[in-house]
């Protein structure tokens, strides 16, 4: 059962990380009509993954064992007998959790710099400069003193 709850878990995180490639490639061409059908399919893998993980959890835990690596480790020697398969399964879903980590960091980053572009672009328009700011109780920047809005120049 566990070998199969792996191999299942490990197919949908492989989903989510090639998503996760087409999301970063997306994101460098700013194709909002793609990102937003990625979104839609991540959300979807992403909730898929969470109920194997559940499933894999559960399944730990009515044997008597927690469900982190050391746990997981321990049950497959206990009660699966060091099986071989079950232990690279193992390892190949934490190395796969790592790819998909990096992958999400990384896109991360992206969305934040165009975020901050953004918020730059925006602060010029309205007349501020961009580096004349504090910051609100919400870590929202706030400009404050006089301006002059490229609108009414």
């Amino acid at each position: 059962m566990l070998v199969t709850l792996l191999r299942d878990e490990i197919a949908t995180l492989t989903e989510l990380v090639e998503l996760l490639r087409q999301e970063y490639v997306y994101l460098q061409q700013r194709d909002e009509l793609e990102l937003v059908h990625i979104v839609g399919l991540k959300e979807d893998c992403a909730h898929r993954l969470q109920q194997l993980a559940d499933d894999r959890v559960g399944y730990v835990l009515r044997h008597g064992f927690s469900v982190d690596a050391a746990g997981v480790e321990g049950f497959i020697d206990a009660v699966l007998g060091g099986c071989e398969q079950a232990k690279e399964l193992w390892e190949r879903l934490r190395e796969m959790t790592v790819q998909a980590q990096r992958q999400n960091e990384i896109n991360g980053v992206i969305i934040t710099s165009g975020l901050s572009f953004i918020q730059n672009a925006l602060t010029v328009l309205h007349g501020h400069e961009p580096d004349n700011c504090v910051y609100d109780q919400a870590a929202r920047t706030d400009h404050s003193g006089y301006s002059r809005s490229l609108a009414r120049a």
